[in-house]
């Protein structure tokens, strides 16, 4: 399965001379699920200002998505300017998680997502469940990215009725440097997300809708 979005960017202090200042960008958001496996890839052409890729991999269990690792390449300012890909790996073995950029090893906590699967996680349950998630208010997973460990909070709001009810929910900041994520599920897409907001405390944002997408695998985590 693959997901088209059309991306908005509005950056503070971006020069209009820059080649990506003022052509449209896109996103790809691409699924695979095959024996207890699956892999998500989020390819972005403009991350507040560069290109970034965020790719998860792990299996599919009872509980949903299992993430084994978990990756990030590019972005301005971002990996690329670090030495490439960093990445986390989920050794369940050792319920750790490791880290490629030397930050120290982190407990690996039961149900544990990253960045990236948190969003496909959630529209499983929305699938499997909608009114519980909608009813929840709140809903809270524990997550990791690249800079450490945190229980990502969510507000939970329901939008429209009957057959055009969206589900949005957005990120609770636990710092004043914290990012806002908003997310958007829709249920007359099969509660895939259709649109994502991430906002930066300065005011910057990057916005992502759904402009098309290609079913070629039913998306399920069971």
């Amino acid at each position: 399965m693959q997901l088209s979005y059309s991306l908005q960017n509005s950056v503070q202090n971006q020069r209009a001379d820059m080649p990506f200042a003022a052509r449209p960008a896109r996103a790809t958001l691409a699924w695979t699920h095959d024996n207890g496996s699956y892999s998500l890839n989020l390819q972005v052409e403009r991350w507040f200002g560069g290109p970034r890729s965020l790719h998860s991999t792990g299996s599919v269990g009872e509980a949903g998505l299992q993430p084994l690792r978990y990756s990030e390449r590019g972005g301005p300012g971002g990996p690329e300017r670090r030495g490439g890909e960093q990445a986390v790996h989920f050794n369940t073995e050792l319920q750790r998680l490791v880290y490629s950029n030397n930050r120290p090893d982190a407990a690996l906590e039961s149900g544990m997502q990253d960045r990236l699967s948190t969003i496909m996680q959630i529209s499983a349950w929305l699938a499997a469940n909608p009114q519980q998630v909608l009813r929840s208010k709140t809903l809270t997973l524990p997550t990791t990215g690249l800079s450490g460990t945190s229980n990502w909070e969510f507000v939970v709001e329901q939008l429209g009725e009957g057959s055009a009810v969206t589900a949005k929910l957005s990120s609770t900041a636990r710092h004043d440097f914290d990012n806002r994520w908003e997310l958007w599920f829709a249920q007359s897409q099969a509660w895939l997300p259709v649109r994502l907001r991430i906002s930066r405390p300065n005011g910057d944002f990057m916005l992502l809708e759904l402009a098309q997408q290609s079913l070629n695998q039913q998306f399920q985590v069971k």
